[in-house]
């Protein structure tokens, strides 16, 4: 492809001042804005210029873009041929649109800059975008994606230099645009009317356009990226900083889930549960106590466990508006070691204006991690607040599910993708406000 330094340019010379200007596309610019006085005419085939209007820009202008200025965007040479300021006037937002052309491309590129986020337009060859109002929303469906309606303005012209092929002063204050989005993409509508008022086009103007990085820009310019203005809030197409990784990290997410879940099944397969030891308890006071009730230690017979094993030792004792503390000691009966757990055993129950409330449970767990293999006994001791008689149950069993853990695990993998998920929605709900 030819290069666009060597593309023949024509002479233009402002009617105001003077002023030499450089015109790239011979063919269909017809109109052109001076850098140097602010004028922007006309000039007819006979090289007749009229003046149709003045931009003085309301306060100091500074252009990331200089026209001229050539890159290379989407494998394409362009250069910077024409630059407008416009302004919401409803909104007070001004932003700035730099038309790159190339004579291989059929229409002129525009890189628009909002608040330091950019966006690459083109004009849209598609032309039946049908609005639809779904659910009391106005989108656009488009190769089946649902752009949402953002907003509507008019604009009008602050500043202006370059060349163009339509007059950009003939439109300003009557041009009506409609915006839909779908980030990082966006589809332009916009109604122009002439001087009488009369849409032009039947409306059938449309654009879409997306969201591009200044990193981007500022390398296919060779220009420093310092030279740009800052990012000011959230792009209405800035794609979302919550999902940029949202594919790895469900893709990891699920991985890890399914190897947790496998894990688990081959625990289940090669080491299944089983009850190695079960019976009723009867805990009798120790008569010889004064305040709080001790009571009898209570010994079980032997039991055996193929190691190295998790125990759940499982207790019941039907407490009502009391407690019960359980000590329990599991012995290994052929070198003496021990391990201990205790737990505290209570039910509460009882009327607060005219509604029941509960709190507590009968039943306990206990957990032994790793016990080696060989013959166990259990002793168990209590202590209550009250001196009677209870009766229980004990229930040990061998390679028990630790649904706690398992959760736990649960909850550490999903802890982050929910995490995206909450920012993506705030992210979203700032977008739209």
């Amino acid at each position: 492809m030819k290069s666009v330094s060597n593309l023949l340019s024509n002479k233009v010379f402002c009617p105001e001042c003077k002023q030499e200007l450089q015109c790239y596309d011979r063919e269909n610019s017809t109109y052109f804005a001076c850098a140097s006085c602010d004028i922007f005419f006309k000039r007819d085939e006979d090289g007749k210029a009229t003046v149709l209007a003045e931009f003085k820009p309301y306060r100091e202008t500074i252009v990331s873009l200089k026209l001229g200025s050539e890159g290379t965007l989407e494998g394409k040479n362009m250069r910077v041929v024409g630059i407008i300021q416009k302004l919401d006037p409803e909104e007070d937002i001004s932003w700035f649109e730099y038309l790159l052309y190339n004579p291989a491309v059929e229409n002129y590129l525009t890189l628009v800059e909002v608040r330091g986020h950019w966006t690459l337009v083109r004009r849209s060859q598609y032309q039946e975008y049908k609005v639809h109002n779904l659910d009391g929303e106005y989108r656009v469906r488009y190769k089946n994606r649902l752009f949402s309606f953002y907003t509507t303005y008019k604009y009008k012209i602050l500043f202006a230099q370059g060349e163009f092929d339509w007059n950009i002063a003939l439109h300003a204050d009557k041009t009506e645009t409609d915006e839909y989005i779908c980030p990082p993409d966006i589809l332009v509508h916009e109604i122009r009317k002439d001087l009488s008022g009369l849409q032009e086009d039947d409306g059938r103007i449309w654009y879409k356009g997306t969201y591009i990085e200044p990193k981007t820009i500022a390398e296919a310019f060779n220009v420093p990226i310092s030279q740009f203005p800052s990012k000011r809030g959230l792009g209405a197409l800035q794609p979302n900083p919550a999902l940029e990784n949202w594919t790895l990290v469900i893709r990891f997410t699920v991985a890890m889930l399914v190897l947790v879940f496998i894990t688990q099944f081959l625990f289940a397969f090669y080491k299944p549960e089983r009850t190695v030891w079960a019976q009723p308890l009867s805990f009798t006071p120790d008569t010889g106590s004064i305040a709080t009730a001790t009571f009898h230690k209570q010994v079980t017979n032997s039991f055996d466990i193929q190691g190295p094993a998790n125990l759940d030792i499982e207790l019941s004792v039907p407490v009502y508006n009391e407690w019960i503390e359980v000590p329990v000691t599991l012995v290994n009966d052929g070198n003496g070691d021990t391990y201990e757990s205790s737990k505290a055993i209570e039910y509460y129950h009882g009327y607060q204006d005219g509604e029941s409330w509960s709190e507590g449970s009968i039943n306990e767990t206990m957990v032994f991690n790793s016990i080696p293999s060989g013959k166990y006994h259990l002793n168990i001791e209590a202590y209550a607040e009250a001196k009677k008689n209870y009766s229980g149950y004990i229930t040990v069993r061998q390679n028990a599910i630790l649904y706690s853990n398992l959760i736990l695990m649960l909850a550490a993998l999903l802890a982050y993708p929910v995490y995206l998920i909450w920012k993506r929605n705030q992210t979203e709900e700032q977008r739209w406000t």
